[in-house]
């Protein structure tokens, strides 16, 4: 049983970070300044996991600033950055973003629709939604999501999008995943699903900054659908 301390009204953004040394400090000014403009109470937690360039040095730095707080973990995981760093989100709404910002407008849609639902999506695939990035990587993330719904009954548009909680929700749901790799969207979409817990989805626009080299992107391909197959019995059992 996860304990819920008393949260405050606001909303925390989880951010986490592995060797982002290029882009950090800039984003995260960028970041700011968008959630000032929201006019709400935020925090923004920095999860840095196992980076070998300078994303701790400059994480550390940042911290010394109002409204950040930083987690550091000595083993690249992405799934542990991201429960490590609900599990000490602060305020009623917690959010995990992406250190490189795409959707930067989704946080004022999410905002709304979290009023009347537990978790709120962010598409790329549903009305509104856009995306800039090579058509491989676009019809990569589109079968992904039909084989994850093909797999598990569900209906989301776009399994990997940003998510906002309400973060008694959140902090329950995350506990319960265990992958430190990408799979952990999986585990909590099948969290979301088995445990009926009400979603909704908002448009989003993501423009990928960056290109992954082919290779890695059969590699993550392949190294999915295997995943999916190996876990697809204590998926469909998965729930708070």
């Amino acid at each position: 049983m996860v304990k819920i301390a008393k949260l405050k009204k606001g909303l925390s953004v989880v951010v986490p970070v592995y060797n982002e040394e290029k882009i950090l400090e800039k984003n995260m000014k960028v970041l700011g300044d968008h959630l000032k403009k929201l006019k709400i109470d935020y925090e923004i937690i920095l999860s840095e996991n196992g980076s070998t360039d300078r994303s701790r040095e400059i994480c550390k730095r940042l911290c010394k600033k109002n409204n950040f707080s930083c987690i550091f973990s000595n083993a690249p995981s992405f799934g542990a950055s991201i429960r490590a760093g609900t599990s000490k989100a602060r305020y009623d709404k917690v959010v995990l973003f992406p250190v490189d910002l795409w959707g930067m407008d989704y946080f004022k849609e999410a905002l709304k629709k979290i009023k009347d639902y537990d978790v709120v999506y962010g598409s790329r695939y549903v009305k509104k939604g856009r995306q800039e990035r090579p058509l491989h990587r676009v019809m990569v993330s589109i079968i992904h999501t039909r084989l994850v719904n093909l797999i598990l009954e569900t209906k989301y548009t776009d399994i990997d999008g940003i998510k906002m909680y309400r973060t008694g929700v959140g902090k329950k749901v995350l506990a319960k995943t265990s992958s430190n790799s990408a799979f952990i969207e999986v585990e909590i979409g099948a969290i979301i699903k088995n445990s009926g817990i009400m979603y909704a989805e908002v448009p989003i626009e993501h423009k990928e900054p960056r290109t992954r080299h082919p290779k890695y992107i059969i590699k993550i391909v392949f190294q999915g659908m295997y995943e999916l197959i190996a876990n697809y019995g204590r998926l469909r059992k998965m729930r708070i």
